[in-house]
């Protein structure tokens, strides 16, 4: 890959994670023992899932494919692309990933097999956006 030996990383994240939960998952694991203001910040990588020679998808909490509820948007999950268990994903500059350039890092999720369990227990609340914000009802 351009050069660059990329050795895989596996990191645990839930399909019930945001993208920006897995992305901040695995700059955790990347730069676990770092000073914080040492690392990149999430927003500033996108997580690209890779699959098989060609394939290739950024993934991102918001864009087209979010499901709308009402006045409500869901914030896109590994669930919501469908991501599976030991899929190969990486973290690549935000200016780079269009471009199709150079790779940081490959990681593999390592997602446990209870998240169904789990999705259970989150709050969807947690997980939606106002799609407008909330008109000030104040005189």
């Amino acid at each position: 890959m351009n050069g660059v030996e990329v050795q895989p990383c596996p990191v645990k994240v839930l399909d019930t994670d945001t993208i920006t939960q897995v992305k901040d998952k695995i700059l955790d694991q990347v730069y676990r023992g770092a000073p914080f203001s040492q690392r990149p910040a999430a927003d500033s990588l996108d997580l690209e899932w890779r699959s098989g020679q060609a394939g290739h998808l950024t993934l991102s909490d918001d864009d087209v494919t979010a499901v709308v509820q009402g006045r409500w948007k869901r914030v896109n999950t590994l669930q919501h692309y469908k991501v599976p268990d030991g899929a190969t994903v990486a973290l690549i500059p935000r200016s780079q990933s269009s471009g199709g350039l150079g790779v940081h890092q490959v990681f593999q999720t390592g997602e446990s097999k209870n998240t169904t369990t789990r999705t259970t227990q989150h709050n969807t609340a947690d997980t939606l956006l106002p799609v407008h914000p909330p008109v000030n009802q104040s005189t």
